[in-house]
């Protein structure tokens, strides 16, 4: 994102919020642009090996998990009892993730780093947990900042639309899975990465415009 409104996280409820009308504009220079992450945590293994994150999500450090310690896996009612943020965390905890070795969207990478180099102050926005996501980010070495779960809020859908908001006032937004689909209806340019089938029928249903196609 690009901070146009930099203001304390204090900003419209839900209902307020589903009130709204979804507002496409072109992008100015001093827009806000948030990169986002994958929050299908029940897709099966398979659907999301064929529908990746654009950077990182939830899924890669839970399989990350199974591999080096499935049996840790059988913890996983009692972590469900801190909800879906506490969950993330318990995993991300355990995963280990090398961020170097994710597989990343190449096209994406190279347009955030020459936004980058433009002077763009780029955040990662994910639903993943804190713990892998700042990892990421230092990996990258292209972002501003991170917002993430945090083991207490499970950062995604409207509760990442607030945040935006109440951060940024305007953004423009990446996105990749169904999770999504507010953020984008609401940013003033949607972009989507690897976009899940659902995703793309959403978009196509709500005649939302897709300003960039990251495949």
């Amino acid at each position: 994102p690009f901070d146009r409104h930099p203001d304390n996280e204090i900003g419209k409820t839900e209902t307020e919020q589903q009130t709204d009308e979804p507002r496409h504009k072109k992008r100015g220079p001093n827009d806000e642009h948030c990169s986002g992450g994958d929050d299908e945590l029940d897709h099966r293994r398979e659907h999301i090996l064929r529908q990746r994150p654009a950077l990182a999500g939830p899924a890669d450090a839970l399989f990350e998990l199974l591999r080096r310690n499935p049996r840790a896996l059988l913890r996983a009612p009692l972590w469900l009892r801190g909800g879906r943020a506490g969950f993330k965390r318990q995993v991300a905890n355990r995963a280990q993730l090398d961020p170097a070795h994710l597989p990343y969207n190449t096209e994406l990478l190279r347009f955030l780093h020459a936004e980058h180099i433009r002077g763009r102050d780029l955040y990662l926005a994910t639903g993943a947990d804190s713990e892998l996501a700042e990892r990421v980010a230092a990996h990258l070495g292209l972002f501003h900042g991170v917002l993430a779960s945090d083991g207490q809020t499970n950062l995604t859908r409207e509760r990442k639309l607030d945040r935006l908001r109440r951060r940024f006032g305007e953004f423009d937004y990446v996105g990749n899975s169904r999770a999504d689909l507010v953020l984008l209806a609401h940013a003033h340019q949607a972009m989507v990465a690897n976009p899940t089938l659902g995703l793309r029928l959403a978009l196509r249903a709500r005649r939302i415009p897709v300003a960039h196609r990251f495949l």
